[in-house]
């Protein structure tokens, strides 16, 4: 797990260096507008009550975004994210499912690349023949991105983003542990700045 955990803050890290130096200085706030975005999504999970035996999960997801600046350098994005996710260390036949309702706070070193710290209410739901239960827990991460405006209204966004979140009540005898990543690609949709 710790493993993992050095692996995305160390490629996450080497990706912000490298698009830090080829991208030019700022020249205006974060665009305010809705953003919609689907991609790929990876997790862990954890059951505490049974030394920690792990299940992975991974598929596809989708979300949706509202950015507003809070002047040149910062924003704030409340969000909404679901994934649809299989795991073939479950029973055959099984869906788990993992969604995020949260806000994160985005720090933007030029017109195009940030990096954020959210936090939110993580949910999972697990369905297979031999059980159905869902739950949810508060949980944070940490995620990095590019936003390339394509005209006036429309712009292209890609982020990694990387989630842990603890005590999700999904199974009545354990509570499970949450840690995952998700890479998402979309475009916003640009308003009016006032």
């Amino acid at each position: 797990m710790k493993q993992l955990r050095l692996r995305v803050a160390r490629a996450t890290g080497l990706v912000l260096l490298i698009l830090v130096a080829f991208i030019q200085p700022a020249l205006g706030a974060p665009a305010k507008g809705v953003g919609f975005f689907g991609g790929a999504a990876s997790y862990t999970s954890s059951a505490k009550a049974y030394s920690g035996a792990e299940y992975k999960s991974s598929g596809l997801g989708l979300g949706v975004d509202f950015q507003y600046p809070l002047g040149d350098k910062l924003s704030v994005n409340p969000f909404y994210m679901l994934s649809a996710e299989t795991s073939s260390q479950l029973v055959s036949g099984n869906s788990v499912s993992n969604d995020i309702l949260g806000v994160q706070i985005r720090f933007w070193p030029n017109d195009n690349l940030f990096v954020g710290a959210h936090l939110g209410l993580y949910g999972q739901s697990v369905d297979a023949p031999s059980v159905s239960a869902s739950g949810s827990g508060f949980g944070f991460g940490v995620a990095a991105g590019y936003e390339q405006e394509i005209n006036q209204k429309i712009i292209l966004l890609a982020n990694l983003q990387y989630d842990s979140a603890s005590s999700l009540s999904v199974f009545s005898d354990t509570d499970i542990d949450l840690t995952g990543t998700r890479l998402n690609i979309g475009v916003r949709i640009k308003l009016n700045q006032q």
